[in-house]
């Protein structure tokens, strides 16, 4: 737990242990995206066969775009960050990086460059690899960075966002996987803000949160939480 205003560790335990961040990942994927010089909010991409091949039997969350179907570059990134979806993640790694296995070289770079040194990416997703792992001080810093993007921001906080009617389908209202964001569900939580939940049967349950209070900001980071 970490104070945003001041970056101070307000409690800690196992900071620097090594675990696996699940969907938490997506969050390096969501940085690099708008970062990325193709990036364009309003551009049309198109969902790929190879994206779809790539993530079918991998068990990951998926968005039920069709090969071809076109939505905006924006509408991605609320597909990746909000709800999570795998496909996405690939079709994200495929076009602005030319490939995945490119693009994980990114997010490695990245990682490396922003002083992550206990955190290594095998696949955008967060899938579970023995290569793909973290730390909750690497979390904390790549997500207090990535919450100076306002584009980041806004998403990452969102609880509904609704993507137009594409070429193959019609409207749809995509809603955040955070519970504490969402005042529908048991466990909403009034001052929560974001960031990104992830579970696999490796990781159990993770989650990058955020909550403001009279002034006061705050970044909560855990993993490895029972079902």
């Amino acid at each position: 737990l970490v104070s945003l205003d001041t970056g101070e560790f307000l409690y800690e335990k196992n900071i620097d242990q090594k675990v696996y961040p699940a969907s938490i990942a997506k969050i390096m994927t969501a940085v690099l995206m708008l970062e990325s010089d193709k990036y364009d909010p309003n551009a049309k991409i198109a969902m790929t066969e190879e994206a779809l091949d790539l993530v079918s039997g991998t068990g990951s969350s998926v968005s039920l775009l069709k090969a071809g179907e076109e939505i905006s570059q924006l509408d991605l990134v609320y597909m990746v960050l909000m709800s999570s979806y795998g496909d996405c993640a690939l079709l994200a790694a495929e076009y602005y990086c030319g490939s995945v296995e490119n693009f994980v070289a990114q997010m490695n770079a990245r990682a490396a460059e922003l002083g992550l040194e206990g955190t290594h990416y095998e696949n955008p997703i967060g899938l579970h690899s023995e290569q793909n792992y973290t730390t909750a001080r690497d979390t904390y810093k790549l997500t207090a960075f990535a919450l100076q993007n306002q584009t980041f921001k806004e998403v990452c906080e969102s609880t509904r966002h609704t993507v137009p009617a594409t070429n193959m389908s019609g409207e749809r209202t995509l809603s955040t996987t955070n519970f504490l964001q969402d005042n529908t569900t048991e466990y909403y939580y009034s001052y929560a803000k974001g960031v990104k939940t992830g579970y696999t049967d490796e990781a159990g349950r993770c989650l990058v949160s955020t909550a403001s209070y009279n002034g006061y900001n705050y970044i909560c980071v855990v993993f490895g939480c029972p079902p």
